[in-house]
């Protein structure tokens, strides 16, 4: 194989390829749906060739995908997300992190876990998971 390209063309072939699996296509079939030989397509894959922009265009245009996530790995909602964190005031920040906190707790609890409450403390300017096991505070990671 020849020469290896960049990380941003490597995390970019890495994209392409979780999004074959989860689609569960073939090489072959993504190779046709970019409208390249199989060589070629493996040869984005392997990181020896750069993926011309028409090709990744047809991969959004024909599998209807977030061009956002293909690109740089953050999906639409998540730039949203950070738009919005940076320019709301405090006050509706602290609400969004509430909110998603209970959207935590809620995942957590359908998932069996034997955590009696999760909660979310703001220290020094970050936010640090901690849980009550047993009446007990712990740390979590």
């Amino acid at each position: 194989m020849g020469k290896k390209l960049g990380k941003y063309y490597e995390d970019l072939a890495g994209r392409i390829e979780d999004l074959r699996k989860e689609k569960g296509f073939s090489q072959e079939d993504m190779a046709y749906i970019m409208e390249v030989e199989l060589k070629q397509y493996k040869r984005y894959m392997y990181n020896t060739a750069l993926i011309p922009a028409e090709r990744v265009a047809l991969l959004i245009n024909k599998l209807r995908i977030d061009p956002l996530y293909i690109l740089t790995g953050r999906t639409t909602k998540e730039y949203e997300c950070i738009s919005i964190l940076e320019t709301a005031n405090e006050e509706k920040v602290a609400d969004m992190l509430d909110a998603l906190a209970d959207v935590y707790r809620a995942r957590v609890s359908m998932r069996g876990k034997s955590r009696e409450k999760v909660d979310f403390t703001a220290k020094d300017g970050t936010l640090i998971e901690t849980e009550t096991v047993k009446g007990r505070k712990k740390k979590g990671k």
